[in-house]
């Protein structure tokens, strides 16, 4: 049977960042649907749009950085901080510019409920990073794998400085 070497399994880091994706979107998706539960008891349809907007440009956010993160592994170390760093910068300015022309729209003012914005934006980013630090803790990383002898070792006998 002939070897692979290409794919995720041949890229352990790749590996690792797309089952902390995946585990990202289950969890961040599951706090999306309390976000949308919480937002319909406290006002409603409303309610549940401005936490639909709201969790929406959250995942939307995180998952462009991880794309830009897994393009990135596999570049020279100073072109993939400048990819990251410039991928981060324009996503926030364009989520500044989003906000801002969403602000001073006539329209969203009728509609537009912080309370609920706010609380479907931090739960649904609690439950991305959540769902990254339950994935990366089933990591394995083979240097710290190693075998562990708990035994004390003997301690070199040291001369007196007598």
């Amino acid at each position: 049977m002939a070897e692979t070497t290409s794919g995720p399994a041949a890229r352990p880091a790749v590996a690792m960042m797309m089952r902390m994706i995946r585990a990202s979107l289950l969890v961040a998706h599951a706090c999306w649907v309390i976000a949308f539960a919480l937002s319909w008891w406290l006002s409603g349809v409303v309610g549940v749009v401005n936490a639909a907007v709201g969790g929406g440009l959250v995942i939307a956010f995180y998952a462009a950085g991880q794309g830009i993160q897994m393009l990135a592994s596999e570049m020279e170390a100073q072109a993939a901080m400048g990819l990251t760093v410039t991928s981060f910068m324009t996503r926030a300015a364009l989520l500044g510019l989003l906000l801002l022309a969403a602000n001073r729209h006539p329209a969203i003012e009728d509609i537009f409920r912080p309370v609920e914005f706010f609380t479907a934006v931090m739960l649904v980013l609690a439950g991305w990073l959540g769902g990254m630090f339950l994935a990366w803790r089933n990591t394995r990383v083979p240097v710290y794998d190693q075998h562990w002898d708990p035994r004390p070792r003997p301690r070199a006998h040291r001369r007196s400085r007598t």
